[in-house]
Order: structure tokens, then sequence, then C-alpha cells
């Protein structure tokens, strides 16, 4: 999972290095619309961005219902 990350964090870059180095202090609200929007516009842009987030949304999603049994 973390090589598939950091992968991704750097397609996210790639795309939107301007807008996420201005992020500064809007506080977490704001700085977690910018990040969204910056993660919508490459997923948008990148099938490599969308197969390699596919794959930790499903990994994540397995872990907490492992974790959270009913």
């Amino acid at each position: 999972m973390t090589n598939d990350f950091d992968q991704l964090a750097d397609i996210m870059v790639d795309w939107c290095e301007y807008d996420l180095d201005a992020l500064g202090p809007r506080g977490a609200a704001g700085n977690a619309r910018e990040a969204l929007q910056c993660m919508i516009f490459t997923l948008t842009q990148d099938a490599e961005a969308r197969r390699l987030f596919g794959g930790l949304l499903a990994e994540a999603r397995r872990e907490w219902i492992a974790a959270h049994p009913e």
C-alpha cells in the first residue's frame, strides 16, 4: 500500500504542484477542500492515478471491514 500511496502522491504533485504549494495556513477545512479538488482533478486526468486510487481504496475498505466485524 505504501508504494502505491507514494506513487499516487507523486502523480498528484505532477498535476497540482502549484495548488498544493499554495495551501498555506487556510485551516483544516480549506486545506482539505483544496487537496480534494487537486485529487479529483488528478483522477480525471490520469488513468494510472485512477488505478492506484482504486486499489488503495479497496485495500483500505478491506482493512476497515476486517477491523470492524459486525
